[in-house]
C-alpha cells in the first residue's frame, strides 16, 4: 500500500520557496509493523542478557567445583 498524507503544514495559499517540506507522509500499517519489530527486538535482547547471566552462573559454578576438587 502506498502512504498517506499524516500532516499538512501550510495554509492555502500561503507561499513557499524550494525545499519548504509542506507535508508528512506515513503509512500506518507499516509503522506497526516497525513497532512490533523492536518490541520482539526488545525482547530478544532480554533474552540474550538472562541467557547470558546463566552462563556466568554457570561458569562459576564450575570454577567454585574445580577449586573444591
Amino acid at each position: 500500500e502506498g502512504a498517506t498524507l499524516v500532516e499538512f503544514s501550510v495554509l492555502p495559499g500561503e507561499r513557499v520557496n524550494g525545499g519548504h517540506v509542506v507535508g508528512k507522509l506515513g503509512n500506518p500499517d507499516l509503522e506497526d509493523q516497525i513497532a512490533q519489530v523492536k518490541a520482539d527486538l526488545a525482547k530478544a535482547q532480554a533474552e540474550a542478557e538472562r541467557l547470558s547471566g546463566d552462563i556466568d552462573t554457570g561458569r562459576e559454578t564450575v570454577l567454585r567445583a574445580e577449586v573444591q576438587v
